[in-house]
């Protein structure tokens, strides 16, 4: 395998990994969007058995979300304890394998860090107790973890809300970080040292593999870097 990597590499083509399904819990993000089941983390699936399903079935990384703020709601979606996400980062690294976390605010991304993922998946997406202090700057460093903004996420999401109705827009302009203030968030981290690895979230907001990773740039260009 890692002969035809090699061959591939020097040829220019591109290769592709997977972690396969990203844990969850039952009825947790990403299931309410899934077309296909999920396996989750439940009173059969423990946080062992799911990192040695993934290493069965040939995964390249393990991914975990952590994503507990409701969505146009007020009913908070169930989502893996942070003592959970703690057993399937150390399992993940027990087995050689790097762990990436999803999380929807800055301090469940905060109470994540504490347990070293190594990277975190998306800015923020929420804007409540979103301030980047210095001891927060802090938390994530120590992490170690790079961080992969989808910065474009959040210039597609402004559009869509811009459309959207009026009640639509109200929540989401109350409740949804701007572009803006995603472009700070991420200059605020280059400039600490933190890690940030481009990419773009392909398949929402009908993103595509190509040039969005373009457009994704330009936004890290215009916030500074």
């Amino acid at each position: 395998d890692s002969i035809l990597m090699a061959l591939a590499q020097e040829a220019g083509y591109p290769f592709f990994y997977t972690s396969g399904y990203a844990a969850t819990v039952p009825g947790g993000h990403p299931t309410q969007v899934s077309s296909f089941p999920i396996e989750t983390v439940n009173d059969s699936v423990s946080t062992e058995d799911f990192v040695n399903n993934r290493i069965k079935e040939g995964v390249d990384y393990i991914k975990i979300v952590r994503d507990g703020t409701p969505f146009m709601s007020t009913t908070s979606p169930p989502t893996l304890s942070f003592e959970a996400i703690d057993e399937l980062i150390r399992h993940a690294h027990k087995n050689d394998l790097k762990a990436v976390v999803h999380t929807g605010t800055l301090p469940e991304l905060l109470g994540v860090a504490k347990s070293k993922p190594d990277g975190f998946v998306h800015l923020w997406q929420f804007s409540e107790d979103s301030e980047l202090t210095p001891e927060r700057m802090e938390t994530i460093k120590n992490s170690g973890a790079f961080v992969v903004p989808t910065a474009i996420m959040a210039m597609k999401g402004g559009e869509r809300a811009a459309q959207a109705p009026p009640h639509i827009k109200e929540w989401v302009d109350a409740h949804i970080t701007t572009l803006d203030q995603t472009m700070k968030d991420l200059k605020q981290l280059h400039d600490a040292g933190i890690m940030i690895v481009a990419g773009t979230d392909n398949g929402n907001f009908d993103l595509n593999w190509g040039d969005d990773i373009l457009v994704e740039l330009d936004i890290y260009k215009e916030a500074g870097l």
